[in-house]
C-alpha cells in the first residue's frame, strides 16, 4: 500500500475542505437557479442543473478520500472507533435535522407522512423529510458500506466497494428510484483508490500533465452531452455517471495546479455540510404561504443569506455532537 503523502499537499485536509467550500457554493447555486426562475433555458441553464450532480460527485469522491486516507494512517484502530466515531455522529445530525424540518414544515401547514418520518429517522434510502437528505443517507449507506466491508476483508476492499455501489445504482434504476440518489456514488471508489494508490497516481498525473487535462476535459465534455442528448435513455444514465467520475478526476487534476486555498474558500469549507442540509429550509419558507418573495433576486439574496447566516449557527452544534462521540 502506498503512501498518501504527496509533495503538493494538493489533497490535505485544508485544501480538501476549501473543495467543498467551492462545491457547496455550487450545490446552493444550482438549488436557487431551481428555485428562482430567473434563467429559462439556455447554456447557462444546462450548466446550472448539471453543478448539481457534479458537485455531490466531488464530496463523495473526498469522502471516499478521506476515509482511506484515515485508514492507511490509523489502521484497523480507525475501522475499530467507526461505528462510534463517524456513524453514530453522523446519524445524530440526521435526527437532528429530522426534527427541524419536522417542526418547519408543520410550521407552514405541510404535515409530512408518517411512513416518510419513520424512513427518515432509520435512514431508510428513498423517502426523507429533509430537503435534499438524500444526500445525508446515500452519505450514511456509503460509510456503513465502507465499515462492513473494511471490517470483514482484508484485500479487495476498494474492487468490492466499487461492486456494491454496481449493485446499488441496479437497486436504484429497477426500483425506480430517482437517478439522482445513485448517480454519483462512483466518485466515491475512485476517491478510495487514489488515497490507496496516491504515490503512483501523483507520479502518473504529473507526467504530461496539460495533455492528460485537456483530455480528461473532452471526455468529460462527450460523455456530458451524451447524457443530455443520447437517444435513449438508459445510454442517458450511464453517459451521467461517467461524466460525474470523469469530473471528479478533472477537479484533481486541476487542483494540482491551481490554488484553492483562500479566506472565502475556508469559510464557505468550513460550513459546508451546514449549507447543504439547511438551505432546503430557506428555499421552503420564502416560497411558502407565509414569506412568499416573488422578485427572483430577492428571493436568491434572502434564501442565501439565511442559509449561511443559520450554517453558522449549527456549525457549533455538528461539532459538538462529534466532540460527544470523541472525533
Amino acid at each position: 500500500m502506498e503512501s498518501v503523502q504527496s509533495k503538493e499537499n494538493y489533497l490535505s485536509k485544508q485544501n480538501s475542505d476549501c473543495l467543498k467550500g467551492i462545491f457547496a457554493f455550487f450545490v446552493i447555486t444550482h438549488h436557487l437557479y431551481q428555485s428562482s426562475n430567473l434563467i429559462n433555458g439556455g447554456a447557462l441553464a444546462v450548466i446550472l442543473q448539471a453543478l448539481g450532480y457534479l458537485s455531490v460527485a466531488v464530496f463523495f469522491f473526498l469522502s471516499g478520500y478521506g476515509l482511506m486516507y484515515s485508514f492507511i494512517i490509523k489502521g484497523d484502530g480507525y475501522i475499530s472507533n467507526f461505528i462510534k466515531k463517524r456513524i453514530l455522529p453522523f446519524w445524530c445530525i440526521e435526527l437532528l435535522l429530522a426534527f427541524i424540518y419536522f417542526v418547519v414544515l408543520v410550521s407552514l401547514d405541510q404535515m409530512p407522512d408518517t411512513f416518510d418520518v419513520i424512513r427518515t429517522l432509520l435512514n431508510l434510502i428513498g423517502k426523507t423529510i429533509i430537503i435534499n437528505g438524500w444526500y445525508l443517507q446515500v452519505q450514511m449507506f456509503l460509510y456503513l458500506l465502507f465499515f462492513i466491508v473494511f471490517k470483514m476483508l482484508k484485500k479487495y476492499q476498494i474492487p468490492i466497494i466499487f461492486v456494491c455501489c454496481l449493485g446499488f445504482c441496479f437497486v436504484g434504476y429497477f426500483c425506480y428510484l430517482m437517478s439522482t440518489w445513485y448517480e454519483s456514488v462512483f466518485a466515491f471508489s475512485l476517491g478510495l483508490f487514489i488515497a490507496k494508490h496516491q504515490k503512483k497516481f501523483d507520479a502518473t498525473a504529473e507526467k504530461k500533465w496539460w495533455l492528460k487535462t485537456v483530455g480528461l476535459l473532452l471526455i468529460f465534455g462527450f460523455m456530458f452531452v451524451a447524457s443530455l442528448l443520447a437517444p435513449v435513455s438508459i445510454i442517458k444514465l450511464i453517459a451521467k455517471i461517467l461524466s460525474s467520475v470523469v469530473f471528479s478526476l478533472l477537479v484533481i487534476f486541476v487542483i494540482k495546479k491551481i490554488k484553492i486555498n483562500c479566506w472565502i474558500t475556508r469559510f464557505f469549507g468550513r460550513i459546508s455540510l451546514e449549507v447543504y442540509v439547511l438551505q432546503g429550509i430557506f428555499l421552503l419558507l420564502f416560497h411558502s404561504a407565509y414569506i412568499n418573495i416573488t422578485n427572483g433576486w430577492f428571493f436568491c439574496l434572502a434564501a442565501f443569506g439565511s442559509t449561511v447566516f443559520a450554517s453558522l449557527l449549527f456549525h457549533p452544534i455538528v461539532k459538538k455532537i462529534y466532540k460527544l462521540f470523541g472525533k
